[in-house]
């Protein structure tokens, strides 16, 4: 029972990072909204017209570098991926995480070594643990005003579905934060469980939508970059489909919601992360170099601690 309830706080706190808070079975599920509405009747239709979404979107513009790359393409490769990101988040990686992934991502192209999703969802889980249990009062303040900038409620998930009234949100986290500093193994086990759930949901869409670059990756495991992409999806609710262009579409018909282009640094509007204006999350409270920089030394190490 207390791992049940622990499990049900998660969802507020995973919510704080932005992860997807509830395993669902079933691809239709992911399929945006917008997509619904055009044939509600035909689910196969839906499935071919969502999965031809990602491939122009994950699937034609990240370049993963194959088995024989050379060092030079293993960096156009994740310079392709942090560019994909930061195009769709206002987010990328710094040039030490850049250097650290290219690293590794040469070791594993050369050696054949994958990253499982159970090693990945370990990984993330305890870089998440970690970084919740360092959260100030302020920090999850700001994370409950990023996550829909106005209003009563707050969404957990991009689509709309579990809301949950503003005033609840920052309490439940902060309980659940002390449960994590105080070494709470159930508090720290329905971590685990909600994010394994999400990465195995994200790793077999992909290999369903785009099996040229993720086909084998539900048996065979990810490389680093690919373990990164897949993160980066499961953090900000992104399901990595429709071309920078198309997205660029979809963020000038979005609602206005209040935030506007960001004139502290001149960048212009994201459809994702911090400033997202299809779904606004405090993703950089994870997605930085210090957090990134212990993720990936988790994933070096296979996993865990």
């Amino acid at each position: 029972m207390r791992f049940i309830h622990s499990l049900q706080r998660a969802r507020y706190v995973l919510a704080i990072l932005a992860t997807l808070v509830v395993a669902f079975a079933g691809v239709a599920l992911w399929v945006p909204r917008a997509y619904q509405k055009e044939d509600p009747h035909n689910p196969d239709a839906l499935k071919k017209n969502f999965y031809a979404q990602i491939k122009k979107g994950v699937g034609a513009e990240v370049r993963f570098a194959h088995a024989k790359a050379s060092a030079a393409e293993v960096r156009d490769s994740v310079g392709s991926a942090n560019d994909f990101i930061r195009g769709r988040s206002n987010m990328g990686m710094s040039e030490q995480t850049k250097t650290r992934l290219e690293a590794l991502e040469l070791a594993s192209l050369q050696s054949g070594s994958r990253i499982s999703t159970t090693a990945l969802s370990v990984a993330l889980a305890d870089t998440i643990t970690e970084r919740i249990t360092g959260l100030s009062d302020p920090d999850i303040k700001a994370a409950a005003a990023s996550l829909n900038p106005s209003g009563e409620t707050v969404s957990l998930r991009a689509d709309g579905r579990y809301r949950v009234a503003r005033g609840e949100f920052a309490p439940e986290v902060k309980k659940f934060r002390n449960q994590l500093a105080a070494g709470d193994a159930a508090a720290a086990a329905a971590v685990r469980a909600t994010v394994n759930a999400e990465v195995e949901n994200s790793v077999e869409l992909l290999s369903q939508a785009s099996p040229e670059q993720f086909g084998r990756a539900p048996e065979e495991g990810l490389t680093p970059t690919q373990a990164l992409v897949v993160t980066y999806s499961v953090l900000t609710d992104d399901n990595l489909a429709d071309s920078s262009a198309d997205l660029q579409q979809k963020i000038l018909h979005a609602p206005k919601n209040g935030k506007g282009k960001d004139k502290a640094n001149g960048k212009a509007d994201a459809a994702y992360g911090p400033r997202g204006r299809l779904f606004s999350s405090p993703t950089h409270l994870i997605f930085n170099q210090n957090s990134m920089g212990r993720f990936l030394d988790r994933l070096e190490k296979g996993g865990g601690k």
